[in-house]
């Protein structure tokens, strides 16, 4: 049962950081979206 209970943590775990290195990911191309639509003006 401990097992099983440590194993589902550790896939959460992954997951978070997962969705949190996605978010990163989107603003960053968002912000360079934005950024180059201004300069390009």
């Amino acid at each position: 049962m401990l097992v099983a209970v440590s194993e589902l943590g550790f896939y959460k775990t992954i997951h978070l950081s997962q969705i949190s290195f996605l978010q990163k990911v989107g603003d960053f191309s968002y912000k360079f979206r934005i950024g180059s639509s201004c300069s390009g003006k």
